[in-house]
């Protein structure tokens, strides 16, 4: 259940002398949704294991839906199979 006591007013910057917009997303999305796990849950959940993994589907989650996050962790994100089209 979302209370007002897990939600904090915040904002996450991206700054880099190497970022562009051929590499935007693979640099702001995942430090978002980091920024974003570490405001949205509660104090006393510090588990970075379990941080990991719910980062990790969140991350398999925004790739499907087009979105060019890199991989929070070495891993495999099944996403569906697009095929090659030539332009």
């Amino acid at each position: 259940m979302v209370t007002s006591n897990n939600v904090s007013k915040a904002f996450n910057s991206m700054w880099g002398e190497q970022v562009e917009s051929l590499n935007y997303d693979s640099r702001v999305w995942p430090r978002a949704c980091a920024v974003s796990e570490r405001l949205w849950s509660p104090q006393d959940v510090v588990d970075q294991t379990d941080a990991t993994t719910r980062l990790t589907e969140h991350r398999c989650r925004i790739a499907r839906r087009g979105v060019g996050a890199s991989p929070i962790v070495p891993d495999y994100c099944s996403l569906p199979y697009t095929p090659y089209v030539e332009f």
